[in-house]
């Protein structure tokens, strides 16, 4: 995994970035597992939006299949987006 010409700058905005998505994502989990049944189709579409969101601001680093497992599980997608941060942080923190 590598990105071009990526600086101090731009490393620490795509963790920011991931850490949001990842946080958002953890926010989810806890709806999915305490909120009501009758929320699932909102919580479903928010989730769908933002394995969308991590696909398209890292489409150069995930493959279209790993895109596909983090869209049929929100504990894969979580621990790929934790992969990313590392991945960001021992290239140049």
């Amino acid at each position: 995994m590598s990105r071009p010409h990526s600086t101090e700058k731009n490393i620490e905005q795509e963790i920011a970035s991931l850490l949001d998505i990842k946080y958002e994502a953890l926010f989810l989990q806890h709806l999915i597992l305490d909120g009501p049944v009758e929320r699932y189709p909102q919580i479903e579409a928010a989730f769908d939006q933002l394995v969308d969101r991590f696909y398209e601001e890292n489409r150069s680093l995930i493959t279209p299949a790993q895109y596909e497992a983090a869209k049929n599980s929100i504990e894969y997608f979580i621990f790929y987006v934790d992969q990313l941060i590392a991945f960001y942080k021992e290239s140049g923190l």
